[in-house]
């Protein structure tokens, strides 16, 4: 009897790793897997609810990448093994048990899924999730790679967009604009202004914008006054700003971001051959999610975009 109990678990175990290997094969972006991934996990183990995320070592819930069902209390099990089971005694009145799977690829931890339900996960459970681990990964991986690919090769269009605009227009307005749909688009942020820098004058004028809800006056322009921006703007440094509200800016444009709701932004200075030319700021009414990699292009960007301010001034000077 033991033996037919044994096969008949085998036998389930081997069409549930089938099953998730169909759905998982058809997975193309990181988001598909993830949530491929956790509704299998769900249906197979009887789970209330999942999350997954990507960074080896979440401080907190906000950094689960994608969440699915019903999570309940502590949602992050204190451990490194590749299956873990802890108890969750945050709700008294509810057990909640968690499970969590790290998905491992070539000896690097690249995320991990846990799952939640109100009664033990038993030992079959933990042989599923072990099982379809290897699988989780290399679908996962396969993914991540894939993701890397279109996003390379979504800047290597936006770069070429910007060589045309340059060489194809003096218009800086054209220019700006190009270049600042490509950072809404693929770097993040609510909005985007453009402010070119009049060295005779000292005045920073808002020249094109993106994502103000708000009509503003198409002469809008500032004096450099030693605040942040100015700073930016002199030392041809970009400056991330955490609390608009708290931070040295520019009373005026202080007033127009708040008005717009805008808590935190990054500062990125237009710079080429030396010259100070201006400003773009990265406006977000939350918080600021720029990687690393976001902000490289973003720098990209930028340097495109003042390759064709400084077209722009030399041929007025013709």
């Amino acid at each position: 009897l033991r033996d037919i109990t044994d096969r008949k678990l085998r036998q389930k175990e081997l069409e549930i790793i089938s099953n998730f290997n169909t759905v998982l094969r058809k997975a193309e972006t990181v988001e598909e897997v993830a949530m491929a991934l956790m509704e299998k996990t769900m249906e197979n183990l009887n789970a209330n609810g999942a999350g997954f995320y990507l960074d080896p070592e979440p401080q907190n819930e906000e950094d689960i990448e994608f969440t699915l069902g019903t999570l309940e209390g502590k949602t992050q099990p204190e451990c490194n093994h590749l299956v873990q089971q802890t108890l969750n005694n945050s709700h008294p009145e509810a057990k909640t048990f968690t499970v969590k799977m790290d998905l491992i690829k070539n000896e690097g931890l690249l995320g991990s899924i846990f799952l939640q339900r109100h009664y033990p996960f038993n030992q079959f459970d933990h042989e599923i999730l072990i099982a379809v681990s290897e699988i989780a990964s290399s679908s996962l991986h396969r993914s991540i790679l894939s993701d890397e690919t279109t996003r390379r090769m979504a800047h290597l269009s936006a770069l070429r967009d910007i060589d045309l605009a340059i060489t194809s227009s003096l218009d800086v307005n054209v220019t700006l604009k190009i270049v600042i749909g490509h950072i809404l688009k693929q770097v993040g942020g609510d909005a985007v202004c453009a402010f070119v820098y009049n060295l005779d004058s000292s005045y920073l004028t808002l020249t094109a914008e993106n994502g103000l809800t708000r009509k503003i006056d198409r002469n809008f322009r500032v004096k450099l006054s030693g605040d942040l921006i100015s700073t930016a703007i002199m030392d041809h440094e970009l400056v991330q700003v955490e609390s608009i509200k708290d931070a040295n800016i520019n009373p005026r444009i202080k007033k127009l971001l708040l008005r717009e709701e805008f808590t935190c932004m990054v500062i990125l200075p237009l710079a080429a051959r030396g010259k100070s030319l201006g400003v773009m700021l990265v406006l977000h009414r939350h918080e600021c999610k720029l990687t690393p990699t976001g902000l490289a292009f973003a720098n990209a960007l930028v340097t495109q975009a003042s390759i064709g301010i400084d077209n722009a001034a030399l041929f007025e000077e013709i």
